[in-house]
């Protein structure tokens, strides 16, 4: 610490420098004054508005000054001094954090040390007087942060410079992580010619997320957008895959000011021609069809289809309700209606009820009629759970809750302002998540699906317990269940192949030995939720299976030769195991110790020192802590292996609870469900249930209905497309 820092500290002043030194007679001259002389001057065309505090300036001048008069020929320095202030009080309310103290910060930052523990040793160092630094808040080590640029992320000051910087030291990377880059302000770009002058667009995909796209992206493909992740209305826009695990894996992203089709087949384009074709069987996103529009135009129709994210459409429907329908209780019985229709699995089921709902709404809501055939009739196959059933999505919150993770966990839930601090962001999600799957490829890992299948076994063991099942084997390969919450309905399950050579799934009930394609079940669970119900875990726990019928134990062993992720091949190749005896690790930390003597021998700095010596008794303490020899833990009693634990109290609440008189517009439960399936049943079908019409496409005064003797759906004669009825009709839903 040099003279005028201890004075500074000493006299709780600061003295800044002005002017540029002046050489006059070879002897060099610096001017210091004191921080609070002169007048308040803000920067900028904003003025921005000033602390509670006030500004540090008096208006005035103060006759405290420093000047040091250097002799360039011998280096000596003669200081002239006058430390009366005059017009202020002194206060540390009014003095700059020390630059020592902001380079030692910086340094603890750079070492990854944790601004909490960097507050607590600041904190820790208070004994009888107060200085500038135990001032220091949170929000100073992230101005400290962004001035020393810890994180390396700032290229340049300006964003966009610094952007276009990261982008080309991307591209000179092994692997190219920028599939395409357009700037605002560029006029043309040679591959991407949807975009005009003010267009930005960016968009990243690792190697990682290549080849997990490559992997996965046949089953299902999630797309999104997210806003609030920079200052400029940005829009980052996701796509995600999910593997065999059940989680989702981001496999690319854009960054850019539209969202609109043209620019999203841009970012289509630069994946299909790093990864090929890809034919995804489903495809999830909201309500928007720019995403939809702009993957079949890039990747074809194909096989892929779209479903709606079944959060997305009961959102809607609760605000249609509550726009077109006034009473609360009328609200509560149509809602229940269209949730019983939207979780039908069978198809000819849900038809009838189609047809049923919409004679009861024509009839009594013709508002909400209006806008239900204009906005879902006409598109049954994406949010009718009958056909998706057997599908790895239902809702689109792989994607909520990767954006959830994304504000939170990596932006710490603050607003992000630079596109280059997202940049970095993105990539180390793409590198966490490339860790994260080699590490369940290594070691395996129980997801949240794995853990949703242990809860079904669980409420099988129970089941059977109580003996309140009823399992009917109907042949060698399907059996009948009876539905626990609604007695007399039975669901049926039938056994899909020989799991001991087809089946390496991870998914799987370690109990039974059965994974999610060893059984198929009619019942809601096991056909939108991708997962083994129940009633499949009666069935494998009841029936006498062969060890051909059962996951074999060596398929969910993991071979890591063969299932090892290619990303980390070039890491594990270029990797060296370096390993270190003791004698070498004594020798490396004597010599540490020498440095440490010398260094504490020549230094002033009390703050220092202290800190020093915690770390010193901490290191002592570890080593203190570890006898020479092993010595074997004393027990003080013997535990019987099987004694039961003992239950220890815990805290409970002694609240009631509150009960709801207002009707709102939740799930209905299993009687419910029964209650308005019984009351659509009722109703009289006015309304076709192929062409969901009253009247057919021929202009009689009189039209001809028929009706299916399996599931009892009306069906205008004009649309079953026979010349002659037959008198026992059979639509096409039940053949």
């Amino acid at each position: 610490m040099s003279w005028k820092d201890k004075e500074e500290f000493t006299t709780t002043s600061q003295y800044v420098q002005q002017c540029s030194p002046i050489l006059c007679n070879e002897k060099r001259i610096w001017y210091y004054y004191c921080n609070r002389a002169g007048n308040y001057r803000p920067r900028g065309a904003h003025q921005r508005q000033l602390k509670s505090q006030g500004t540090s300036k008096v208006g005035g001048q103060c006759t405290a000054h420093i000047k040091a008069i250097v002799c360039q020929h011998n280096g000596q320095v003669e200081v002239k001094y006058c430390s009366t202030h005059h017009n202020h009080e002194v206060k540390l309310t009014y003095l700059r954090i020390p630059s020592q103290i902001r380079v030692q910060i910086a340094s603890k930052l750079l070492q990854g040390i944790s601004m909490d523990r960097i507050m607590d040793d600041i904190r820790d160092t208070i004994f009888s007087k107060i200085n500038r630094q135990h001032l220091i808040s949170k929000q100073d080590l992230h101005n400290i942060k962004t001035q020393f640029n810890i994180e390396g992320i700032v290229k340049h000051k300006n964003d966009l410079m610094s952007v276009s910087a990261w982008v080309e030291e991307l591209k000179k990377m092994d692997y190219n992580s920028v599939l395409a880059f357009k700037n605002q302000g560029e006029d043309y770009h040679e591959h991407i010619t949807s975009t005009t002058k003010d267009d930005f667009l960016l968009c990243l995909q690792t190697e990682f997320q290549r080849d997990m796209l490559k992997n996965f992206g046949s089953n299902a493909i999630c797309m999104d957008s997210t806003h609030g992740t920079n200052s400029y209305d940005f829009h980052l826009t996701s796509i995600l895959v999910v593997d065999e695990y059940g989680e989702g894996i981001p496999v690319g992203w854009m960054i850019s000011n539209r969202q609109d089709s043209l620019i999203l087949m841009e970012f289509l384009k630069a994946i299909k021609s790093r990864t090929g074709e890809i034919n995804s069987r489903w495809f999830m996103s909201d309500d928007a069809e720019q995403f939809f529009t702009a993957w079949r135009a890039t990747f074809g129709d194909g096989i892929t289809r779209k479903l709606l994210c079944t959060w997305h459409v009961d959102r809607a429907w609760r605000k249609a309700l509550q726009q077109h329908i006034v009473e609360k209780e009328k609200q509560v019985e149509v809602y229940h209606q269209l949730r019983v229709l939207l979780m039908e699995t069978e198809e000819a089921n849900f038809r009838v009820m189609l047809q049923d709902l919409l004679t009861y709404l024509k009839e009594f809501y013709e508002s909400f009629y209006d806008y239900f055939m204009k906005n879902y009739c006409n598109r049954l196959q994406q949010w009718a759970s009958c056909y998706r059933v057997r599908s790895t999505v239902n809702t689109n919150m792989f994607l909520e809750a990767f954006h959830r993770v994304l504000k939170i966990v990596y932006l710490y839930h603050k607003k992000n302002r630079r596109i280059d601090s997202l940049i970095t962001v993105l990539l180390k999600i793409a590198r966490d998540k490339a860790f994260e799957r080699f590490r369940k490829v290594e070691m395996g890992k129980s997801t949240h699906r794995v853990c949703e299948i242990r809860k079904r076994h669980k409420k099988a063991e129970e089941m059977q317990d109580n003996s309140s099942h009823n399992v009917t084997k109907i042949t060698s390969e399907k059996w009948k269940v009876e539905s626990q919450g609604n007695p007399g309905t039975h669901y049926i399950i039938e056994k899909q192949f020989n799991l001991s050579e087809k089946c390496m799934c991870k998914l799987i009930c370690t109990e039974c030995k059965i994974c999610i394609h060893s059984f198929c079940c009619t019942c809601l669970d096991a056909s939108l939720h991708s997962t083994i119900c129940k009633h499949v875990h009666l069935v494998a726990m009841n029936s006498n299976m062969t060890s051909n019928d059962r996951m074999n134990s060596n398929s969910s062993q993991i071979n890591v030769a063969e299932n090892s992720v290619p990303y980390f091949n070039k890491l594990l190749a270029s990797a060296t195991n370096e390993t270190s005896t003791v004698s070498t690790k004594k020798s490396f930390l004597l010599s540490m110790i020498d440095d440490l003597s010398s260094m504490v021998a020549h230094c002033e700095d009390a703050t220092a020192l202290t800190a020093a010596k915690s770390h010193i008794v901490t290191a002592m303490t570890v080593i203190k802590s570890l006898p020479c020899e092993k010595l074997a833990v004393p027990t003080k009693r013997k535990i019987p292996p099987n004694s039961n634990n003992q239950t220890q109290l815990q805290f409970f609440s002694t609240k009631k609870q509150r009960i709801s008189l207002n009707k709102t517009l939740s799930k209905p439960s299993s009687k419910e469900i029964l209650e308005q399936k019984r009351k659509l049943k009722d109703l009289e079908s006015k309304v076709c249930g192929v062409c969901l019409k009253e009247n057919d496409s021929n202009d009689h005064e009189f039209v001809d209905w028929i009706q299916c003797v399996v599931c009892t759906m009306w069906i205008h004669c004009a649309c079953t497309n026979h010349k002659e009825i037959p008198k026992e009709y059979i639509c096409h839903y039940c053949t």
